[in-house]
This record gives structure tokens, sequence and C-alpha cells, in this order.
């Protein structure tokens, strides 16, 4: 038996969990639907950035094996036999979907369903809001191909003139939504455009004849590589690779296979070069994110389960936050608490005229970001604001970009995370000058400053007014903005630096106690698990004894063994913070962060493992360890074999639940 799983054949077993949340017998119709779209959008990514990186490798003929002895063709071979088995289950599911809401008197129709007053509204309506944004090309036969944008919706059709034929493309346009609705006043019937746009092709190929229509997609690999490139700017060379991601080479086609046009699929096929292996026949309409256009109305509420209310965790000393913190540490756990507590801790801090200084690092946030208004605001009140922003956060390059010019001409300094290595730690310090000399304030966090992702991603925070702490997140910005390398942190422990050290050291003292017979306990929640030095460290864990539970919720290379759990929990909100724990002869260190254990994380990236110094705030944090080991309803334990099962219980504990009933009840 081998060692090591895959790590994308992992994920895949990851997205089929997120698949499988749709089953739920208790689950709102509303919520099912959810799971649908959140499958397709991952593996829109998973194929752009991870198959896209096997498609490179293969491109240098690199046969190389992995840790799990597979070569990248090896790879992609598997990869396309699991996607087309999951493809299979997500469009029964998707049927499953129609025939469920149906009974609640929402319905999506073929064309040829509508009655005749409706098929003369979508004529209506596609001569008013459609016609007009519908850019038509005509293609010689044995032409260039037109180039065709990553995942957008297409259609091919047949075209004769004269007795020559040609081929007609129609990309659907996005500012138009892709359901339509064809009902009367306060029907719920919808049409899929890409239907109407076909019933229509004779039309608007008034000057040809017309064969059959083909509606296709193609995904195009995505993945920017800036490890072996040098640049005196890094921003103009960043602008140039997400320009070249638009031309990048297709890796998948998906195509909706109907009568009359298996031909026009294998000429879609050829003009991408596109084999059986990248060839995806899709039982029903392509990308199946369009079912969040439900998510934007308001009877559609009735679907979902209600949100719930969220406090601000530094209500009790909101008239003076820092007094506050000065006699405790505050820790909080998104959604179930208010992200206005960090920003509130910020707008306090620019308006503070005690504050000298505001330091932080942005990974990913939102286009309208009340985090960088505040910012802009300190440094309108004369504060010296330093924001480490990474413009290499894959798919946000752009917006980044742009706030990185915006808080420059705000006065703020600016400092772009270094070419080859990743900002990735997530931290806020505030200097304030007071009585006793400089008091540093400290916020860490395991997500985002993103008020949005707050709403749905699980993560920890922490404030606190540690010096040790402080210390050691000054260090961190003098290494981003001098390349002064730190030797030796006060209290965090921070990658490319001594992580690596620090986690074999810590196993091995677990390894230790338990050879010599004492209880030596180890939990570890990540998002991922791959790194070969820490999983082969995990093993010898197991074998001397170690206790070893790990909350994995996606990628996991490591095959469970003696002494060695791994459960996967995927449900309501996206677990995303990251935990570990190590029993430590009864000491209990605690740290949290926003690293899992991948190599990159360990030597590639700027993270920081933040440790849990406040006992209150450690009994915190182990009792929502408790309660993740505890959960069944949205837990799936990983075999030996690679695949992962659920545990039946008589009482399937749903830690996402419980928490939001927590808060309902005022705890």
């Amino acid at each position: 038996m081998n060692k090591y799983f895959n790590r994308e054949l992992s994920w895949l077993e990851f997205n089929s969990r997120v698949l499988r949340i749709y089953d739920r017998d208790k689950l709102l119709i509303g919520e099912k639907m959810k799971f649908l779209s959140i499958f397709s959008e991952n593996l829109d990514e998973f194929f752009m950035v991870r198959v896209g990186t096997l498609w490179d490798q293969l491109k240098f003929e690199a046969e190389e094996r992995d840790k799990s002895g597979l070569t990248p063709r090896e790879q992609l071979i598997k990869i396309s036999r699991k996607t087309k088995l999951l493809i299979k289950e997500l469009y029964s599911r998707y049927e499953d979907f129609k025939h469920k809401i149906k009974e609640h008197g929402l319905e999506i129709v073929s064309y040829e369903k509508l009655t005749m007053a409706e098929k003369e509204k979508a004529k209506d309506i596609f001569a008013q809001e459609i016609y007009p944004n519908l850019t038509l090309r005509v293609i010689e036969r044995y032409g260039e191909f037109p180039w065709i944008k990553n995942k957008s919706i297409n259609i091919l059709t047949e075209l004769k003139k004269n007795g020559i034929s040609f081929l007609g493309n129609i990309s659907i346009p996005e500012n138009v939504e892709r359901l339509l609705k064809v009902g009367e006043k306060d029907s719920r019937k919808y049409i899929l455009l890409e239907e109407l746009i076909i019933e229509e092709v004779q039309e608007l190929f008034d000057s040809y004849q017309t064969g059959g229509s083909l509606v296709y997609r193609i995904t195009r690999n995505a993945d920017l590589d800036y490890s072996k490139e040098e640049a005196e700017d890094l921003l103009e060379k960043i602008q140039e690779s997400v320009k070249k991601r638009k031309w990048g080479q297709v890796v998948r086609l998906e195509v909706v296979l109907g009568k009359g046009n298996t031909g026009l699929a294998h000429f879609l096929a050829n003009s991408f070069k596109i084999g059986l292996r990248d060839f995806y026949q899709v039982p029903g309409p392509l990308d199946l994110s369009f079912l969040n256009f439900f998510l934007k109305k308001k009877w559609f509420k009735s679907y979902l389960l209600p949100d719930f209310k969220r406090e601000n965790i530094l209500i009790d000393i909101k008239d003076n936050i820092f007094r506050g913190l000065r006699e405790k540490d505050y820790c909080y756990q998104f959604p179930y608490d208010d992200f206005a507590s960090v920003l509130d801790f910020l707008k306090l801090a620019a308006k503070d005229k005690k504050v000298i200084a505001i330091k932080q690092t942005l990974y990913r946030v939102s286009k309208n970001s009340p985090i960088i208004q505040a910012l802009i605001q300190a440094a309108n009140n004369g504060k010296s604001v330093t924001v480490v922003l990474e413009v290499k956060a894959r798919f946000d390059e752009e917006n980044n970009i742009a706030w990185a010019k915006r808080l420059e001409k705000a006065g703020i300094q600016v400092v772009l995370s270094p070419l080859k290595i990743k900002t990735h730690t997530k931290l806020l310090l505030v200097i304030r000058r007071e009585k006793d000399g400089l008091r540093k304030y400290s916020h860490l966090s395991t997500g985002n400053y993103n008020e949005k992702t707050a709403a749905i991603y699980e993560d920890i925070g922490l404030f606190t007014a540690d010096d040790r702490i402080g210390d050691d997140i000054i260090s961190i910005f003098n290494y981003l903005t001098s390349g002064k390398e730190i030797l030796e942190p006060r209290s965090l422990v921070i990658s490319p630096f001594n992580t690596r050290s620090f986690m074999y050291a810590s196993i091995d003292y677990e390894i230790s106690e338990a050879k010599k017979g004492k209880y030596a306990h180890i939990i570890m929640k990540m998002n991922s698990l791959i790194d070969q030095g820490i999983i082969d460290k995990l093993y010898e864990a197991g074998a001397a004894g170690v206790e070893v539970e790990l909350i994995i919720r996606g990628i996991c290379g490591l095959v469970p063994m003696e002494n060695i759990v791994v459960k996967s929990l995927v449900g309501r909100f996206l677990e995303h913070s990251r935990i570990y724990y190590f029993y430590h002869g009864g000491e209990e260190k605690t740290f949290i962060s926003s690293m899992d254990m991948m190599e990159r994380n360990l030597n590639r990236r700027v993270e920081t493992l933040n440790p849990v110094l406040c006992q209150t705030v450690k009994e915190k944090i182990k009792r929502l360890l408790v309660l993740l080991l505890a959960d069944r309803e949205n837990s799936y334990y990983l075999k030996a074999d690679g695949s992962y099962r659920k545990r039946k219980t008589k009482e399937n504990f749903d830690i996402h639940e419980y928490l939001v009933m927590e808060k309902r009840n005022g705890k």
C-alpha cells in the first residue's frame, strides 16, 4: 500500500463531499441548490489551476512521479475518469432539484414545453433585450477558429450558403441573466437563455441555411507561476501575466450533445486540440452556477436557512477598546460573531489621537472594502500607515493592483509582497503612544480581512496587547519591507524561518512522551495536509502511540493508520480556520493560523503560527476542538483506500447548527 494519497484525487474526493451535502434529508431545497453551484465553481477553479499545472508539466514532457507514484499523464487520466463520474452525479441531483422545485411552483423548462403565449413572450424578450447584445461570427469551415473566452457559454451552428459550408458562433452575453422568466406575472417559469437563442438561430443567420447547433464551453489554464520571473516593476509584471491568462491553453471542453451535432463536437475538439480524456459530454445545462440567480430573489429566502444575529465581541469594551485589550485578550469566531469587531478596532485606531502607526497585511479584500476605507481615513488623520498587499493572490490580482494604486494615492506606504514569496499571514498592528511609552495592539486572524467572506467562512481571530506578539509582527513587517531576516521571534512561529523545525520539535515532544508511557495527544485542524515531512512525522507519532486527530477539510495526502484518525468537516459554513494543538505534558500548547501543512506554506510563504496565550481564550479554542471532533452531521472519515465515509450514530450532532443556536440564545 502506498504511504501517500495523490493531491489532485484527494481534492476531487473533497468536492465529492461538497456535492453529497445535497443528499441530506433535512436540508432546505435552497440550501441544496447552493451546493450544486459551489461544486461547479470549485471544479472550474480546479481545472484552471491544478489541471492547468499538470498540462504545463506534460508540455515539458515531465514524467516525474509524485509521492503517490503517479506521473502527470497518469494523474490526468485518473482525474478525467473521476470527474466524469462526478458529472453524472451532479446532473442526477440537478434533475432531482428541478423536480423538487416544481412542487413549489418554480420551473426551469425547455422551449418545447412553453405554451404559445409563453413562446410569444420569449420572442419579445429576445428581440428587445437579447438580440442587441449578441455578436454573430461566421467562420469558414477550414479557417482559423476565433478566440473564445474562458468559461463563456457559446453556441456553434452549422451554416450553408450556395452549397458551401460555414459555421456560426454566438457567445452568450454575460450581462444578461441565463434564466429568463417567461410565465405570467405571478408565475415562476424560466427558460435558459441559450435555448431561446438556438430557437432563433435561423432568424439570426437569415441569409444562410442552418443545421444543428451545439452549446459548448472551454476552460483555460489560468495558473500563473511567478517563481521563475524577475521584474523591476512587480505591478507591471503581474498585469502582463494576468492579461496572458485569457490566452491560456484549453484544458477542458464541455459540450451538450444532442441530435445532429456530433460532428460539431468533433470539430471543436480538433480546433482546441482536445482528446477524449479532456472532452466532457454534459447531460444538462453547462455551468450550474447560474442557479445563484435565485439567491437574488426575495421570495426565494423561504427556501433558505434564516440568518441569525451576530454580536460584536468587543461590545463590552466598545467605549474604551484599548483599555479593555490591556486587561485581557478577545477571541471571535466567524460567521457566528460580527465582523464589526475588526472594523471597529481599525476605525477607532484611525481616529484615536494617541495612535501613531498602523501596519496591516492584506491578501483578499472585497471590491468596496470598509477595511481599506478605514486605512485611508487613518492616513488622512496623519497616522503612519503601512500595508503589505499580496498582489499575487490568485484571481484577485487585478482587484489588489487597483487597491495598491489607490492606497498609494492616499499617502499610505504600500509594500508589494516579494515576487518569489507570498505573504499569506493575516496581521494587523496598531501602535499607540501612552503614558508608559509605546503600546502595541495586535489582531491575528486565520482568514482574510473581508466582510463578505466573514459571513460564510468559519474563521478565528484574536485581539491582544501582548508585547511579545507585537514585537514579532514588527519584525515581520521589517522583513517584508527591507529583507531583514527574523532569527529569534519572541512568540510567533514564522515561515519561512522556523515553522518546519518547530512543528517537527512539537511532534517529537509528543513522541518522546508516548515512548515514556505518558499521555500524548495532537489535534490539527486545517484545509490541506500534503507536506511529506509533516506526514512522515505524524506517522512516526502514531506508531509511537501518540493519539493523533486530524480535521482536514480538503486535501489529505496522509493515509490513516494506527492511532491516526482523519475526518473532513463539510457543511453549511466553509471551515477555514487552522488550529494546532499539542498536549505537551499537560501544558497544552495551542496555535491558530492561516497556514496549512503544505510545502509552500512552510517554505515559500510568509505565515505565522499564532500562540494562544490567554487561558480564557485557550479554553474557548479547546472547547471548539471538542465540538469539532464530536460533529457527525458534517463529518466524513477517511479510509485507507482514500474514500470517505460517514459514521452512523443515533444522534448526528451538527456543530454549525449548534453554534448558531448558541448565538440565537445569547450565549
